[in-house]
């Protein structure tokens, strides 16, 4: 089995996917990026909203749900894969990778593949290239190789069910939305080596650190949980702004952004976990998943929740 668009070939979809990417078509048109642009914040220093930036924002898909490329059903989970963007298109049962440009270069789909639809949650990526994929339709983790090919699949008891997935060395992390509980996977066999729960009161989202450490946020209990590469709990950030805290990530720096629903913004923390701002404050319906990359300059990608089908991206602004 294949991940890649060709695997659906006779369908169409990947003749119409090529002729979106390519330009391949009658007119020979070529693909434009998704989404408009604008300037926010400001170019002096300042605190607060825009962290001391302007910035640029470009909004990808829609208040309306869609099918064709570049236009989303609730996504989900996203991750950065260099300077492409990779989406769970979760209501559309599909992945879409973005290039730098914001321009569809790739879907991601197994009609047919599976006993229920393929409904990806959310996505991870190593630094080898392989994919990691919660699929929520089947409760399943998919694993593929860097050429896109499926070699593992890693079914799940009735009492799990996967939502938030990381990868440190050769283990996985996920989430489980059922049992509220953090579990470690060993890759190579896919056999589960621990799982707790005794701390948790409704485990969302979970990241791995450069440190080799776990930030979990807690949504009820409003906390960023900090947890070694065993599971073992070391610490948890606690303050006013995290109300209801969902997707997270962390920058090269150890700084960690947060989703949350109180200030419809996203908390900056340090690595020590102390507040550092909220960004966007206000203007961002009720974010739910968060990417950042800062390899050349800080980009944040945000997905919202509540039925608004599309993903802000936010570029430091130079």
């Amino acid at each position: 089995m294949h991940l890649i668009a060709e695997e659906v070939n006779s369908s169409g979809v990947f003749s119409r996917l090529r002729k979106f990417v390519t330009g391949d078509s009658a007119s020979n048109t070529e693909p434009k990026p998704i989404g408009t642009k604008r300037y926010i914040g400001k170019k002096k220093k300042v605190d607060g909203r825009y962290g001391g930036h302007k910035w640029t924002l470009q909004v990808l898909g829609s208040v309306e749900s869609g099918t064709e490329p570049g236009q989303f059903n609730e996504p989900r989970g996203l991750a950065w894969h260099g300077d492409q963007l990779v989406i769970c298109d979760t209501e559309n049962h599909r992945i879409q990778i973005l290039n730098k440009n914001k321009v569809v270069i790739e879907i991601i789909r197994f009609d047919g593949q599976f006993d229920k639809e393929f409904k990806p949650w959310d996505v991870a990526i190593s630094p080898d290239g392989h994919f990691f994929i919660t699929d929520i339709g089947n409760n399943q983790i998919i694993i593929c190789d860097q050429n896109k090919k499926i070699i593992q699949i890693i079914p799940q008891s009735a009492d799990i069910e996967v939502r938030s997935i990381t990868v440190m060395a050769a283990f996985i992390f996920v989430t489980d939305s059922k049992g509220k509980s953090l579990i470690k996977y060993n890759i190579k066999d896919g056999k589960l080596v621990a799982r707790v729960s005794d701390q948790f009161s409704y485990p969302y989202s979970v990241m791995a650190t450069s440190n080799n450490h776990l930030l979990v946020s807690d949504r009820d209990k409003h906390v960023i949980h900090v947890l070694d590469s065993d599971l073992n709990f070391l610490n948890s950030y606690r303050n006013d702004e995290l109300q209801y805290p969902q997707g997270l990530d962390v920058d090269s720096h150890g700084n960690i952004y947060i989703c949350t629903d109180r200030s419809n913004g996203i908390v900056k923390l340090r690595s020590d976990g102390q507040l550092d701002c909220v960004l966007f404050e206000g203007g961002v319906y009720f974010p739910e998943f968060i990417a950042v990359n800062d390899d050349i300059t800080t980009t944040i990608a945000v997905t919202e929740s509540w039925s608004v089908h599309q993903i802000r991206v936010y570029s430091v602004s130079t």
